[in-house]
């Protein structure tokens, strides 16, 4: 179901097939998704991301779903990176699981990349 137009200047109707970039708005969904599977014992907040998504990140043995949810994975933001951005700019396709090298070590960074990660594993798990 869709309800509305898709772009107020020609009036085009909205269809369940139009997608929109809603931004940091995904890490709150995300969040709550993942957080319901693991109330459902679908996955638990100590698995590490690799358990659930096999080769989605070069460190994902390292990083667990607690420190995906706790911005503390280490992971790069990937919209800091020049190339994305100009890729991004372009409207260039973008990689759908994001980009990064992990590191435990990272602390605490609300990182886009992050966000995008808890996205795919949902996908993965789900």
């Amino acid at each position: 179901m869709a309800v509305g137009v898709a772009s107020v200047e020609d009036e085009r109707p909205l269809t369940s097939e139009d997608r929109f970039r809603i931004a940091s708005v995904t890490k709150a969904f995300t969040a709550a998704v993942v957080m319901e599977l693991v109330e459902e014992r679908a996955l638990s907040l100590d698995d590490s991301v690799e358990h659930w998504a096999p080769g989605l990140l070069a460190e994902g043995d390292s990083i667990t779903v607690r420190y995906l949810l706790a911005h503390t994975s280490g992971l790069p933001d990937y919209t800091k990176d020049e190339e994305f951005i100009e890729a991004f700019v372009a409207g260039e396709d973008l990689p759908p699981d994001g980009v990064g090298e992990g590191t435990v070590e990272g602390g605490v960074d609300a990182s886009n990349t992050g966000g995008r990660q808890r996205g795919a594993l949902v996908v993965r798990r789900g």
